[in-house]
């Protein structure tokens, strides 16, 4: 991947290391480690996709073209709500176990996202479940005036799939998974559950 390779160079260039990756196979499809140099050493991860396995149909050409510089660096930011969504989708690949993912999306409300316009552009992510699961999470930390009722519930799957969510993850409360995580068989069932398009899913 050019652009992969591209990016890890930048930041090599700027004075971040690259730690040794203990999953050389499988570090392209999910995320490459680099470190900030001292004396912050803040963690920077580069995704190819926020997906392990099948990635959702996120326009990158759109994202661009909503991105913005940075004051700072001159680096492009995604918009808000781009940015929302992105940190949804890891945290869905994750199983919600990182607590920093949660404190991301506060930030991002803080910073004014706006949920309505996230929520539309989520159906054409194919990400509307992951982003009610997420939210029901926040919304049991934050409340009601963070979260809108009515937001979620426009969210909200139909019920033959909010069951099968039920049976993997904790709806509105923290933590949101119900067993430690492993890859294999059943992560890939919870990963299933949160789809829009579950036979995109399989048949990838």
């Amino acid at each position: 991947n050019k652009d992969l390779s591209a990016a890890v160079a930048a930041l090599v260039a700027a004075g971040f290391s690259r730690e040794p990756s203990q999953r050389r196979l499988t570090e392209s499809v999910l995320e490459i480690p680099m470190y900030a140099p001292p004396p912050s050493g803040t963690l920077v991860e580069l995704h190819t996709s926020m997906d392990k396995v099948v990635q959702r149909p996120v326009d990158l050409g759109a994202v661009f073209s909503r991105a913005r510089p940075s004051e700072n660096d001159g680096l492009l930011l995604p918009s808000l709500e781009d940015q929302l969504l992105f940190v949804v989708q890891h945290l869905g690949s994750d199983e919600f176990r990182h607590a920093t993912g949660m404190v991301d999306l506060q930030v991002l409300l803080e910073a004014g996202v706006d949920l309505e316009m996230a929520a539309q552009r989520a159906r054409q992510w194919q990400s509307r479940a992951v982003l009610y699961v997420a939210l029901a999470a926040l919304q049991s930390m934050l409340g009601e005036r963070v979260v809108p009722n009515r937001l979620l519930q426009a969210l909200r799957p139909r019920s033959r799939q909010l069951a099968l969510i039920k049976t993997h993850f904790n709806i509105g409360s923290w933590p949101v998974a119900k067993r430690p995580t492993r890859l294999g068989p059943r992560w890939m069932y919870g990963q299933v559950t949160m789809r829009d398009e579950p036979l995109a899913f399989i048949a990838g």
